[in-house]
């Protein structure tokens, strides 16, 4: 008897977005800022965090490596990508505006 190890189709659909662009273009959206500044070497709080926000969001909704995501931020490492998951984890944590910020986000992108 052959056993299938493959998962479900509506699991993946329920974890996984298909295209990373649309976490990219709805963090600009939501943010109002272009995706030039949301790739760019900027490190003010209204550039850093939407970049980390959607860093995150990558690394939890699609099949990309912390390498792939990293490359579409402006060529950054892949621990600049575990940087940002720590600080987001960390914010989600102790600051009730980012926490708000971030679910009122994911809720528009993930909807």
């Amino acid at each position: 008897m052959k056993i299938n190890c493959e998962p479900c189709i509506c699991e993946l659909e329920s974890r996984y977005i298909t295209n990373e662009y649309i976490i990219f273009d709805g963090v600009c959206f939501f943010f109002n800022i272009s995706p030039k500044e949301l790739i760019s070497k900027r490190r003010d709080r209204e550039i850093c965090e939407p970049r980390q926000m959607a860093m995150m969001l990558m690394s939890e909704n699609t099949n990309l490596s912390l390498k792939e995501i990293g490359k579409m931020f402006g060529d950054r490492d892949h621990t600049t990508v575990i940087h940002s998951k720590v600080v987001c984890r960390d914010l989600l944590g102790n600051n009730p505006i980012f926490r708000d910020t971030f679910t009122e986000l994911k809720k528009y992108i993930l909807k």
